[in-house]
């Protein structure tokens, strides 16, 4: 998905509109924003490398800091190294592009960013009582509205629990409840209000109110919600097997905590039988994870995260209503609550299938640094209220942390060194498996051939080589069964037909997991019948392309007028070059 999200902003750099020139299904803001930088600093991978480097650096400052008021400064120095090692950089699975440095939707990266962001300024209204911390606590959601629904629904939920928490408590400024709810409401809905009256400049309304709205127009999309994709990311697919494992590994992990906690009130006394335990403790985890490190499924662990969430939720919730009249811990109970929730909203797309890898590199974030502050500040402060030993608990937990990342660190090394070839030059370099030899003989190839003004769309996904090769696709620009549902293959069809691209190819992809193998087989028929009779082959890079898993690359280019007509050569592209189960005319 990565070469979306640099040529998205590239064409807008050049001119083109979003939704109007190039067809898009999330809001507007991250494309625009991508677009104003490669405006700024060239267009180039390395300038969105080094932009999301800077909004990493912006998400750990706010971490770090609510992390500290909520628990303490050593653990939201342990939630940041947790970011470092597990999100940050991470590639847990073939395709490189779930991390904060090259994710596959920027909307995911800067609307976590942006929520965390608003609620963190709600925070420091609470504490310093100024509007426009206020109002920036609005715009910041009303931002977070133009990336993705997912993200805006889990910050909305966040922010209105903090509003209902800290907004009655006494107030120095003399502003209302009232007004500081209608302050924050008027400032959210600026930004939503801002994209639309900008969108409105550049096409008709009705367009741009669509745009505005973004992933909101497909939430209820039920085709598309449908896809095996989205129902085995969600865990939906077979819900009593995930539950089932579920429960294990939550009942695993209950069990360890009971161990250790035990050990730890039995060891209350004795400075040399407490140094002996954690000692003990230390080694029977290392001895333990050792013998069994292969067996244990790493991809699994985050499966109980939601269960945790809701147990912290509900337990902070008692808290907060024990020790309502306390002022000062009721504003830090609040901000974990609001957090909590947070964590839990963005938990909803995966809730019963919650990974680190994939969609967790974002959505799992929240909730991962939320029981790394519970497991090493919360639980340990009610150990010691019991006369128990914390030390215990805390070594047993960075025992564990420590477990966790080296294994997520050889899951992502394993990968890394897969990447050997060089793809892309100066500051669009990047690494590749040996796949990047034929989509760099392509991109080559698409710009010896390609001349000025002409347009060349690849099919099912690979809008990559456009931006390598910095020649423009037509509006659609990804084929795959999930925008095929969006956007409807007829008017896919339509648009190709009244303004056909001079150059198609063709790139092999297995489309299995959304429960359709191969493009023009098993969907988008309709298209491949029309490329079969409009185009003919050019070159054929690698194996037949949509026979097997193997990639290859199928450049076509349009056949004159004559041929188009009279069929001449037609079938010499997909029959005799590709084996593609699609019919030549008059078979």
């Amino acid at each position: 998905d990565f070469g979306r999200e640099l040529y998205v902003p590239w064409r807008l750099a050049a001119g083109d509109v979003l939704y109007r020139d190039i067809a898009y299904f999330n809001g507007p803001l991250s494309p625009y924003f991508n677009a104003l930088l490669f405006r700024l600093f060239g267009t180039s991978l390395l300038t969105l490398v080094i932009a999301n480097i800077l909004v990493l650096a912006a998400l750990l400052i706010l971490l770090y800091a609510i992390i500290s008021e909520i628990a303490s400064r050593g653990t939201a120095l342990l939630a940041c190294l947790t970011v470092l090692a597990l999100f940050a950089f991470a590639q847990m699975e073939m395709t490189g592009n779930s991390n904060w440095i090259c994710p596959y939707a920027h909307e995911m990266t800067h609307g976590l960013t942006l929520a965390i962001l608003s609620l963190y300024l709600l925070w420091v209204h609470a504490c310093r009582q100024g509007r426009m911390w206020v109002v920036g606590s609005g715009m910041a959601l009303g931002l977070v509205f133009l990336t993705k629904c997912e993200l805006f629904l889990a910050g909305i939920a966040a922010d209105g629990v903090l509003l209902w928490l800290i907004v009655p408590l006494k107030r120095r400024d003399g502003a209302s409840a009232t007004c500081v709810l209608a302050r924050w409401t008027l400032a959210m809905l600026a930004p939503v209000l801002l994209a639309f009256g900008l969108l409105t400049t550049v096409m008709p309304a009705r367009d741009a109110l669509v745009g505005t709205l973004g992933s909101w127009i497909h939430l209820f999309n039920r085709e598309l919600t449908s896809l095996i994709y989205y129902r085995v990311g969600m865990g939906t697919n077979d819900v009593a097997s995930n539950i089932w494992q579920m429960m294990i590994w939550a009942c695993s992990y209950a069990l360890i905590s009971v161990l250790v906690v035990g050990m730890a009130l039995i060891c209350r006394r004795g400075r040399w039988v407490r140094h002996i335990a954690v000692v003990v403790t230390t080694v029977i985890g290392v001895v333990v994870f050792a013998i069994y490190w292969e067996d244990i499924p790493w991809r699994q662990m985050a499966k109980p995260w939601p269960l945790w969430m809701l147990i912290l939720a509900v337990a902070t919730a008692c808290v907060l209503h024990r020790h309502r009249h306390q002022y000062n811990l009721r504003r830090q109970l609040a901000l974990r609550l609001a957090l909590t929730i947070l964590a839990v909203g963005l938990l909803g797309k995966m809730i019963l299938n919650v990974r680190l890898m994939h969609y967790g590199f974002a959505l799992a974030l929240p909730a991962t640094l939320l029981l790394v502050a519970a497991l090493w500040q919360w639980l340990p402060q009610a150990i010691a209220r019991y006369g128990g030993h914390t030390a215990m608990v805390r070594g047993a937990v960075l025992t564990t942390w420590l477990v966790m990342v080296v294994a997520h660190l050889e899951i992502s090394d394993g990968y890394f060194k897969t990447k050997t070839f060089v793809v892309g030059a100066g500051p669009d370099r990047f690494l590749s498996d040996r796949r990047g030899e034929r989509i760099t003989q392509a991109v080559a190839h698409i710009a010896s051939k390609v001349q000025h003004g002409q347009k060349v769309t690849v099919l099912p996904e690979g809008v990559m080589l456009n931006y390598l090769a910095r020649i423009p696709s037509t509006r659609y620009i990804q084929f795959i069964p999930p925008e095929m549902k969006m956007f409807g293959e007829a008017r896919i069809l339509e648009a190709l037909r009244l303004e056909p691209p001079e150059w198609v190819v063709l790139v092999n992809r297995d489309d299995s997991e959304y429960g359709s193998q191969f493009f023009g087989k098993d969907y988008g028929q309709q298209l491949a019948q029309w490329i079969l009779l409009e185009y003919e082959k050019d070159l054929l890079i690698g194996p037949p392309v949509f026979v097997d898993r193997r990639l290859g690359v199928l450049i076509a280019r349009r056949k004159q007028v004559s041929e188009t007509v009279l069929g001449n050569g037609v079938g010499d592209l997909f029959v005799r070059t590709t084996h593609w189960a699609v019919p030549a005319r008059g078979s």
